[in-house]
């Protein structure tokens, strides 16, 4: 009988205090682990990401030099990356849902004689939507891209859109970005950029960049996207813009008037000359006066 009794005591549960205590101790515990496992699974993911930017990159540099050396392809990053997307994502066994927004090779617009097919810039979003840039010039060549303001993220927004393969042409992708980016301004950093190009070349702004909106404009028969800021960023009637950004740099149309005037104006960018513009874009680097004659106009790709 005694030994029943001290069996039943020794049966005895947690009081309500000591159950508190363990509850307290686990929570301490979860709140000290868990930003650790978190960080080591952001951790992961970038490494899983920049791994898969190196395929992309090594397998459009392969393909690129086996193009040229067959075939003397000398063409622009984003005309090869529309033309031969496919085969990378085949050859770097790229998931479904990574995606390169940008490509360009060194010396572009050089003859095929002096042409470099080495990679100068690539833009990349794993499959785990994480966004990676190689940079040629850069040491480390990979990074993290977090960019989360302004044209780089609008541009992001409409890549991911068509890339979802939900809106099939430019209509219902400019509507599904707006569903998301009501008014998509410029960035303080934007706005700046643009004026600091003026005031560089001389030229007189013509609209003022502060009402500028960003919308997303397609480049025919491709699955590249561009970021322009229509005059009217309602509806499609009015594509006039003085601005655009290709994932890389900033366009900015600049017109002479018949004094010898310089100032940033008005011209169209729409899907069928989006890709012109690009590959005749003079550069700020060598722009001089005498490029643009009285009463015309050039795009001018801005390179600080």
């Amino acid at each position: 009988m005694k030994n029943n009794t001290i069996c039943r005591k020794n049966t005895k549960g947690f009081t309500l205090t000591e159950m508190i205590v363990v509850l307290v101790i686990i929570v301490i515990l979860i709140a000290l682990l868990v930003p650790t496992l978190v960080g080591y699974i952001d951790k992961a993911k970038e490494k899983e990401a920049i791994a898969e930017c190196r395929r992309a990159v090594v397998s459009t540099q392969t393909l690129a030099s086996e193009k040229y050396g067959l075939d003397n392809e000398v063409s622009g990053g984003i005309a090869f990356l529309a033309k031969y997307k496919d085969e990378i994502f085949e050859l770097a066994e790229l998931p479904d849902k990574a995606r390169i927004s940008y490509l360009s090779f060194q010396n572009e617009g050089a003859s095929a004689d002096g042409a470099s097919r080495s990679i100068s810039m690539l833009k990349f979003t794993s499959s785990s939507n994480i966004k990676v840039i190689y940079d040629a010039s850069k040491d480390p060549k990979y990074r993290i891209d977090w960019e989360d303001a302004g044209a780089g993220k609008y541009l992001s927004d409409a890549q991911e859109l068509w890339g979802s393969k939900d809106y099939i042409n430019n209509d219902k992708l400019w509507e599904a970005f707006l569903k998301d980016n009501s008014d998509a301004p410029l960035t303080d950093t934007e706005v700046q950029l643009m004026n600091e190009f003026a005031e560089k070349f001389g030229c007189t702004l013509k609209v003022d960049p502060n009402t500028l909106q960003w919308r997303p404009v397609l480049v025919r028969g491709t699955d590249t996207v561009l970021l322009f800021t229509p005059s009217d960023p309602v509806t499609h009637k009015n594509q006039n813009t003085p601005v655009f950004y290709d994932g890389n740099n900033f366009y900015y149309y600049v017109r002479k008037d018949y004094k010898g005037n310089l100032e940033i104006n008005l011209s169209a960018v729409t899907m069928d000359n989006a890709q012109r513009l690009i590959d005749n874009a003079l550069s700020s680097k060598t722009l001089n006066t005498d490029d643009i004659a009285p009463n015309q106009g050039a795009w001018v790709k801005y390179e600080p």
